[in-house]
């Protein structure tokens, strides 16, 4: 009687640990190997492996009670070797083999169905996979967290005049609507047709696109691409998903601007007259775009003894980049009186900025044209009274005409008549002719 009760009560407690194991099976292991329960069987023994496929099939609810990786739920306790005393009766085969083979049913109703290599089987399992802990189990993934998930965001970029975008979803389901905020830091880079965003609970996985519009403009920015972010804030009924720290998402928007696309517009680059009587001559300079930096022209004559320019430099900005700036050239007279003609010379025109629109331009030179104010004289006239021989002691009129301003008589030899300055025009008797003279005029302006 003893005896008896002493496995009466042995059946007790194992079977609180395998009872509620039930379904419909043949009784008997397939010995086909399945992976629904995540664990490493490898270790296992052939009859091990026949007890894996009948531990974890559905038919016969053992994972119902000890779950996938023998860690215990609601209905039993845990099998594994974490815990190996929650299983008093797992410490050897022949033992846990007599107990599975009255305690494991096919259903509820109907114990003992689980006979023979059934039971062997799954012993064998439990103490190589649990006890043994040969059959190592994957840890399953923590469960999820409520956040926003964001794809697409990272380095972030639109560019000017057209449209980029991301995706967001929610990590869990959330249990009211959520709404989702978007703000862009800089209005003159980036904005949102549509900044608000409501998911509903059933529509938590599926992902919502997120269009921002990159801002055009007229002007070359000074860098390529400018930074601006796009502050992301939620709310909700469901305290998980209300107000989420969520970081800002950097952005950069490009320009659509070409470097180097700058012009400087000239009223006319070439045509310029000066004079050396210090006449003067004009053009003008002015900017095709708005400058984000200063932009200094300045400007030098390739010939200073012909014409200088005035003024030498200007600085353009975007409050006057578009008014023309005049410039004067004036004519330069040489220091020595030379007939030299008509001097082409140029304005040098070169420019300096950090403004990436006009880097590199080279703006034009400017030609011009410097008159000469020194005339050939032309004597219209220089004759004599008389021709051929003269009588010894004779006299003679001498008469001139030229478009000079002045003019200045010589005689060889010397003749103190005809000698020194005459008027441009007239005429004069030269008396007492005793040798043959040759007489002479030189006219200037």
């Amino acid at each position: 009687m003893n005896g008896i009760l002493k496995s009466i009560a042995l059946v007790a407690i194992v079977s609180f640990f395998l009872s509620g194991c039930g379904g419909e099976s043949s009784g008997e292991s397939s010995g086909t190997m399945t992976t629904g329960s995540g664990l490493d069987t490898s270790q296992l023994s052939p009859a091990a492996l026949r007890g894996h496929d009948i531990f974890v099939d559905p038919s016969y609810g053992c994972v119902s009670c000890h779950g996938l990786q023998g860690e215990g739920t609601s209905a039993g306790g845990p099998l594994n070797a974490v815990s190996p005393t929650a299983c008093s009766s797992c410490g050897d085969l022949a033992t846990l083999t007599t107990l599975n083979d009255l305690t494991m049913p096919m259903t509820p109703y109907m114990p003992s169905s689980c006979t023979g290599a059934c039971a062997s089987d799954v012993s064998e399992f439990i103490i190589e996979g649990f006890i043994q802990g040969l059959a190592t189990g994957n840890t399953p993934p923590p469960p999820a967290t409520p956040a926003l998930n964001i794809t697409g965001a990272n380095n972030f970029a639109t560019t000017e005049g057209a449209n980029s975008s991301f995706m967001i979803s929610l990590a869990t389901q959330p249990s009211d609507t959520v709404t989702v905020d978007f703000a862009v830091s800089d209005a003159n880079e980036a904005t949102m047709a549509q900044t608000s965003y409501s998911i509903l609970p059933a529509d938590w996985q599926t992902p919502v696109t997120i269009t921002v519009m990159g801002v055009d403009d007229v002007v070359l920015d000074p860098t390529a691409a400018t930074a601006y972010t796009i502050a992301v804030t939620t709310s909700s009924n469901d305290a998980d998903y209300n107000a989420l720290t969520i970081a800002p998402i950097s952005a950069t928007n490009n320009d659509n601007e070409l470097a180097g696309q700058g012009q400087f517009v000239f009223d006319k680059t070439m045509g310029l007259l000066t004079s050396e009587d210090a006449t003067s001559d004009t053009f003008t300079i002015a900017l095709n775009t708005m400058p984000t930096q200063d932009v200094t022209v300045s400007l030098s004559s390739s010939n200073a003894l012909e014409g200088t320019v005035n003024p030498a430099t200007f600085t353009f900005n975007a409050g006057n980049f578009s008014t023309p700036q005049v410039f004067t050239v004036t004519g330069v007279n040489d220091a020595t009186p030379t007939i030299d003609g008509p001097i082409a010379y140029n304005i040098v025109v070169t420019a300096t900025t950090t403004d990436r629109a006009y880097m590199g331009v080279d703006p034009s030179d400017v030609m011009a044209t410097n008159q000469d104010n020194d005339v050939q004289v032309v004597i219209n006239n220089f004759a004599s009274d008389a021709v051929g021989n003269l009588p010894f002691g004779s006299n003679v009129v001498l008469t001139w005409d030229s478009d000079g301003e002045s003019c200045t008589a010589s005689a060889t030899p010397a003749n103190a008549q005809w000698t020194g300055a005459l008027n441009a025009s007239g005429n004069l008797t030269v008396t007492n002719l005793t040798q043959t003279t040759a007489f002479n005029i030189t006219c200037s302006n």
